[in-house]
């Protein structure tokens, strides 16, 4: 099942790099930050759903994952990357097109400040190895 890796993320936490703020704050933003990466994660698994992807119909079978944040102030795109879509004759270019268009809009309806890309790599169990536990 999908697999969705959130790169560049404008974290709250990143940018208090500079200067040495309070405990509390450093707190403060790693909460906020975690929250609004829930919030994030949960609008990336609705857009999957709402995309009828064939097989996937439920959004615990979409894993969702951020890397540390931004860590390049300069940098200006969001990344979204999808691994492990396995596969199928009923998961056309067409249909991974609307998925693509449906994060790259989730990507961009959630942060204000960086633009949006939508990379989507199939997963072929015939050519790529995979175990399952």
């Amino acid at each position: 099942m999908p697999i969705i890796n959130v790169k560049n993320w404008p974290s709250m936490v990143a940018a208090l790099r500079s200067g040495l703020p309070s405990s509390d704050t450093v707190t403060r933003e790693i909460v906020i930050d975690n929250l609004y990466k829930q919030n994030f994660a949960q609008a990336l698994r609705a857009a999957v759903i709402s995309e009828d992807i064939p097989g996937i119909d439920d959004p615990r079978l979409v894993t969702v994952s951020f890397d540390n944040g931004r860590a390049i102030a300069e940098d200006i795109l969001l990344v979204i990357e999808v691994t492990g879509l396995f596969v199928r004759p009923d998961r056309t270019k067409v249909v991974r097109d609307r998925l693509a268009y449906a994060l790259k809009e989730c990507g961009k309806a959630h942060n204000n400040t960086l633009g949006c890309e939508v990379l989507i790599h199939r997963f072929d169990p015939k050519k790529d190895s995979y175990a399952r536990g």
